[in-house]
């Protein structure tokens, strides 16, 4: 009898108790996965939901949306360049390495990370130049936090990539108290604003980071035993992620600056409150984007492992109707409710915008779908063609997007953000449809096969 791992799908010889045994060990997987990416997605939900209701002036959350499409900018770069690829190589690449690896990844992920915290304070040195204080301090407090909330941005995937998701649960447990408690403290001292409720955060990050980087026994690379192999493994991952990192990077950054250009520009033609009032009405989802997040955390190297099997076929249907009918369920409940959900969390804050809940509830079902192709097309190795997509989006932004936000205001801008997030789903299922058939194993990461650019 061939005998199974959990990390591998059942295959015919099982008996029904061993079966049952598989079955219980991925929902527990996958339940891990959900209390995990709960409780971060909480926490960021709390961090800005708290900020609008105890902030004095609305327009210092204006300030620190606008900072914050900055962060998230420089988080798409680090993600793509240490984490996206990690989700890909490190469960088979460098799996008999697994503890040097994210040694390797997490010393990149601190100097990646510095490098984008020294922009991050240039943009707000800009800011600051031209006369928008609230801005810079909030770019600044952002930049001090960001290699402390990035490290633990890639320590919680490799939860994902050992198979053990129940230590980012953990993990996020914690950063979920320390998150809270240092707010309501602040708050209670009439401190709260925002270079605190962000140093908060990043407190709070480098604690789970600590704990993560424990549980996982890494293996820095100055602490390795071997350091010509040490070296060799640093040249080899260096490259395999610059290889596949690329693409995700000039993808990440089209993503990235599609969905968060409107927060940065829209200010030019209004004010700094309109930025805020946009972003904390697109909090109220954040929850549901999270939990897509989290589903793809687990169906990414769940498909790696089906790719030449006819399972796949049948996990890219589960995952849609997961990624797409839940999100679409959330939009029905959340536009049927828009004035009372606006009410219950902001105290009556932004209540006249409440009516565009009905349009930005559409746009967390797109970004389900785009996870799904995007996700069929990383596992055929094509990030070249994931950066297509995300580029004509962000030509659609830039464009169609600028003109529906000057003629429109807030409605225009999320009709944009919307129509932008189509054309790109659109595009990537082109590129799936028209490429390799995974499901007979056509263009794995790891068989050898790098798809017509040879990348």
């Amino acid at each position: 009898m061939e005998v199974t791992t959990v990390e591998n799908q059942p295959v015919a010889g099982l008996t029904p108790e061993e079966t049952s045994l598989w079955r219980f060990r991925g929902a527990i997987k996958v339940g891990s996965a959900i209390v995990e990416q709960g409780t971060f997605s909480l926490s960021t939900w709390l961090l800005q939901t708290f900020m609008v209701r105890w902030l004095a002036d609305e327009a210092d959350f204006g300030g620190f949306s606008i900072a914050f499409a900055w962060f998230l900018l420089a988080g798409a770069a680090h993600n793509a360049l240490v984490i996206e690829p990690m989700m890909v190589y490190g469960g088979k690449r460098y799996a008999g390495q697994i503890r040097q690896y994210f040694g390797v990844l997490a010393g990149g992920s601190v100097c990646a990370s510095v490098s984008m915290a020294v922009l991050l304070a240039g943009v707000g040195l800009g800011y600051a130049t031209f006369g928008h204080p609230g801005v810079a301090a909030a770019c600044w407090s952002l930049a001090g936090a960001a290699p402390f909330v990035f490290l633990l941005w890639l320590m919680r995937r490799t939860s994902y990539v050992t198979h053990r998701p129940h230590r980012s649960a953990i993990a996020g447990a914690g950063y979920l108290f320390a998150m809270v408690a240092g707010f309501v403290l602040l708050h209670q001292a009439g401190r709260f604003t925002v270079p605190m409720a962000v140093l908060v955060m990043a407190v709070a990050s480098l604690g789970a980071s600590i704990w993560l980087l424990r549980s996982e026994a890494v293996v820095w690379p100055a602490g390795a035993n071997d350091s010509q192999t040490s070296q060799s493994l640093a040249i080899s991952v260096r490259n395999d992620h610059w290889r596949f990192g690329r693409w995700m990077l000039l993808s990440g950054l089209a993503g990235m600056i599609a969905s968060q250009w409107f927060f940065v520009v829209l200010p030019w033609f209004t004010d700094v409150g309109a930025g805020g009032a946009l972003r904390a009405l697109s909090n109220l989802f954040q929850p549901v984007v999270q939990a897509i997040i989290a589903f793809t955390g687990v169906l990414l190297p769940v498909l790696v492992r089906a790719v030449g099997t006819p399972r796949y076929v049948a996990l890219v249907r589960k995952a849609m109707l997961v990624m797409v009918g839940g999100p679409l369920l959330a939009w029905l409940a959340c536009g049927l409710l828009s004035s009372w959900l606006v009410r219950l969390v902001y105290s009556g804050r932004y209540l006249d915008d409440a009516p565009l809940l009905w349009l930005l509830g559409l746009q967390p079902a797109a970004a389900g779908f785009i996870a799904v192709v995007h996700a069929e097309l990383c596992v055929a190795d094509r990030p070249d063609r994931m950066f297509a997509a995300s580029a004509a989006s962000l030509a659609f932004t830039l464009t169609a997007g600028t003109a529906l936000m000057y003629f429109g205001g807030m409605w225009g801008v999320t009709a944009a953000t919307l129509g932008a997030m189509l054309l790109n789903a659109l595009v990537a299922w082109y590129f799936v449809r028209t490429g390799p058939r995974l499901s007979s194993g056509a263009g794995h990461p790891d068989d050898g096969s790098r798809g017509e650019t040879g990348i």
